[in-house]
């Protein structure tokens, strides 16, 4: 959950940092 709100503030800062990211920022 708290990847989603980050996610969605910082976008591709976290995809960068943290793996999980990646996913994320792929969707």
């Amino acid at each position: 959950a708290m990847v989603l709100g980050i996610d969605e503030e910082l976008g591709p800062q976290l995809f960068k940092c943290d793996p999980a990211g990646h996913y994320f920022g792929h969707r």
